[in-house]
Protein backbone atom coordinates (compact mmCIF):
# COMPACT_ATOMS: atom_id res chain seq x y z
CA UNK A 1 0.00 0.00 0.00
CA UNK A 2 1.26 3.46 -0.79
CA UNK A 3 1.68 6.25 1.74
CA UNK A 4 -1.13 8.81 1.82
CA UNK A 5 -0.61 12.39 3.00
CA UNK A 6 -3.54 13.36 5.24
CA UNK A 7 -2.45 16.73 6.64
CA UNK A 8 0.39 19.17 7.08
CA UNK A 9 1.06 22.14 9.34
CA UNK A 10 3.72 24.34 10.91
CA UNK A 11 5.52 22.30 13.56
CA UNK A 12 5.87 23.37 17.19
CA UNK A 13 9.49 22.16 17.00
CA UNK A 14 10.87 25.35 15.52
CA UNK A 15 10.61 27.93 12.78
CA UNK A 16 10.59 26.68 9.19
CA UNK A 17 9.79 23.11 10.30
CA UNK A 18 6.75 21.48 8.70
CA UNK A 19 4.89 18.47 10.13
CA UNK A 20 3.22 15.93 7.84
CA UNK A 21 0.67 13.28 8.83
CA UNK A 22 1.08 10.16 6.68
CA UNK A 23 -1.20 7.12 6.51
CA UNK A 24 0.35 3.74 5.76
CA UNK A 25 -2.73 1.49 5.91
CA UNK A 26 -3.83 -1.01 8.56
CA UNK A 27 -4.21 1.69 11.25
CA UNK A 28 -0.57 2.77 10.91
CA UNK A 29 0.28 6.47 10.72
CA UNK A 30 3.37 8.62 11.10
CA UNK A 31 4.11 12.26 11.78
CA UNK A 32 7.18 13.46 9.93
CA UNK A 33 8.96 16.73 10.69
CA UNK A 34 10.98 18.29 7.86
CA UNK A 35 13.26 21.30 7.95
CA UNK A 36 13.37 24.01 5.30
CA UNK A 37 15.92 21.99 3.28
CA UNK A 38 13.38 19.17 3.01
CA UNK A 39 15.36 16.80 5.24
CA UNK A 40 13.49 14.62 7.73
CA UNK A 41 14.30 15.79 11.25
CA UNK A 42 12.06 13.45 13.24
CA UNK A 43 9.37 10.83 12.69
CA UNK A 44 6.75 9.61 15.16
CA UNK A 45 5.04 6.27 14.45
CA UNK A 46 1.42 5.79 15.54
CA UNK A 47 -0.61 2.58 15.70
CA UNK A 48 -4.24 3.57 16.12
CA UNK A 49 -7.29 5.08 14.52
CA UNK A 50 -7.34 8.10 12.22
CA UNK A 51 -8.93 10.12 15.04
CA UNK A 52 -6.09 9.22 17.41
CA UNK A 53 -3.50 10.12 14.78
CA UNK A 54 -5.19 13.50 14.14
CA UNK A 55 -5.34 14.24 17.87
CA UNK A 56 -1.61 13.59 18.22
CA UNK A 57 -0.91 15.59 15.03
CA UNK A 58 -2.88 18.59 16.37
CA UNK A 59 -0.53 18.62 19.37
CA UNK A 60 2.50 18.66 17.05
CA UNK A 61 1.52 21.76 15.05
CA UNK A 62 1.04 25.45 15.78
CA UNK A 63 -2.62 26.48 16.23
CA UNK A 64 -4.53 27.29 13.02
CA UNK A 65 -1.75 26.12 10.69
CA UNK A 66 -3.06 22.64 9.84
CA UNK A 67 -4.27 21.87 6.34
CA UNK A 68 -6.14 18.67 5.49
CA UNK A 69 -5.14 17.17 2.17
Amino acid sequence: MENILYAKGESVHGPRVVAYLWGHGNYEYSIEHRGDEGRTIDEVLIDGTYETAMEIFDGEIMPDTGVLM
